[in-house]
């Protein structure tokens, strides 16, 4: 038996007794019915909504070992088909794709292997789904070139007049399918962290700003993939599928409007309150090459993706300057904006439950109502932040540069009454330290009794939920 130098014990488990035992055996009873009825999915679409919705249920170890049973058992998977035509289907349900594409491209046997690596990963705890997806991206991102070489030579052997490397000309079909399943993948993946409090407070304005430019070319794509999927059944999976992308892409840009908000407060972290102080107190006083280190490491997993395009430190502190550029109620108004076409989205995608398979269209309402949830929870969050009126006040209504330098003179002024070292100031300079002190005065007060806003589990637990108590 292997001896390692470090290793964790085994961690105890509580005996539930009482009511709470009662309880945790009907949330089994719910994961068992909803792994049992997958024997009964018509589709890979439907199969794809059963798996993302018993992951957000986190169940059991001993659900979990029977959803691995289920999915895969004795070279046959659920649907009753064999794992390659299980994944000829899940293509075919999205893009047209000739038979010379499909062909040339199930010569490397991986595909398979990947893909039922894409539900296993969903049948993971949520910690380890989130490692596993993350170390995956990149045999995806490498089948996406493999597709894109087959796309090309079954496009061009079909039309020879025409240039097949064209974007314009060729659908590229199957490695449009591939591109969405790891975008799929990336998000979950990326949104998953939220879930796990991975990301601490002051990483949530960066974070989400890179959420909105995934699902934003996700969307892109989903607009493209029209072009090689003709027939109604296909357009109206393209269809679902794209309300539930489209409705993150605004929930993203809005929690990244919010967070950027927040932080620009210094509510998560003020450093001149003990109590809002951490490891990342500095960080924006920090040097560039110590926020780039930072920056690269939390993207260490995708930077070196061939697409999306990775957003770059020097475009996150371009778009995080043009935000400073805001006042608070612009950046409130901007979020109150985003969150209402999200729900205009998701309110709307009554109109799809009269299309398709009614048990489909059933998994596809019930991901729709989890995101409806955060989004009504975080409307009503800033409604109330609106309506105390705490943001107009005259000393908070400065832009994101000037909070900045409000900071900094503050903190060297009250450097240099602590040392007793009070250098001659000009009557400019001590206006200036009486107008920044009159800021952290107004910030303090907000965040103790108007703004103590905390990161909560929503409807859906990859999504925060901002909460104004005080407001």
């Amino acid at each position: 038996m292997r001896r390692y130098a470090a290793a964790a014990p085994i961690k105890p488990r509580e005996l539930i007794e009482g009511p709470a035992c009662v309880q945790e055996l009907e949330r089994m009873a719910k994961d068992l019915e909803l792994v049992e009825s997958l024997v009964r999915v018509e589709s890979v679409e439907h199969l794809v909504y059963m798996f993302q919705k018993i992951h957000i249920r986190a169940p059991s170890p001993f659900v979990r070992s029977l959803l691995m049973t289920t999915l895969a058992n004795n070279e046959h998977v659920v649907l009753a088909e064999s794992p390659e035509a299980l994944v000829r289907r899940a293509v075919l349900e999205m893009v047209a794709a000739p038979p010379r594409a499909l062909a040339g491209w199930f010569a490397n046997g991986d595909i398979i292997r990947v893909f039922l690596d894409w539900f296993r990963t969903l049948a993971q705890n949520p910690p380890r789904a989130r490692r596993v997806a993350y170390k995956c991206l990149g045999t995806w991102d490498a089948l996406q070139g493999e597709a894109e070489q087959a796309d090309i030579d079954a496009f061009g052997a079909e039309h020879p007049g025409r240039d097949a490397a064209d974007p314009a000309q060729n659908p590229f079909w199957v490695s449009s399918w591939v591109y969405h399943m790891k975008l799929m993948l990336l998000e979950g993946a990326l949104l998953g962290g939220v879930r796990l409090h991975v990301y601490a407070a002051y990483e949530l304005p960066i974070i989400f700003g890179y959420a909105t430019q995934v699902f934003e070319a996700h969307a892109a794509h989903l607009d493209r993939m029209h072009m090689g999927a003709p027939g109604a059944a296909r357009t109206q999976r393209l269809q679902r599928v794209g309300v539930l992308v489209r409705a993150q892409r605004e929930m993203a840009v809005a929690t990244w409007l919010i967070s950027h908000m927040f932080e620009r407060l210094l509510v998560f972290r003020a450093p001149w309150h003990s109590k809002h102080s951490d490891a990342a107190t500095v960080l924006r006083l920090e040097s560039t090459s110590a926020q780039r280190a930072r920056y690269a490491l939390r993207f260490r997993h995708v930077s070196m993706l061939g697409s999306p395009t990775h957003l770059s430190f020097d475009g996150w502190c371009a778009s995080a300057e043009h935000l400073d550029e805001c006042l608070l109620p612009e950046l409130l108004g901007h979020a109150q904006n985003a969150l209402s076409a999200a729900r205009t989205i998701l309110g709307d995608a009554k109109d799809h439950r009269d299309s398709g398979n009614a048990s489909v269209v059933d998994a596809w309402a019930d991901a729709c109502r989890l995101l409806y949830a955060v989004v009504v929870a975080n409307l009503v969050a800033m409604a109330r932040l609106q309506q105390s009126g705490v943001l107009r006040a005259k000393e908070l209504m400065v832009s994101g540069a000037a909070a900045l330098e409000y900071r900094q003179c503050f903190l060297q002024a009250d450097a240099d009454d602590a040392a007793n070292d009070r250098p001659v100031r000009s009557k400019k300079q001590r206006k200036d330290i009486e107008r920044a002190r009159k800021w952290r005065d107004a910030v303090e007060a907000l965040a103790r009794n108007k703004l103590n806003v905390t990161c909560v589990q929503g409807a859906h637990p990859d999504w925060p939920v901002f909460s104004v108590p005080g407001a």
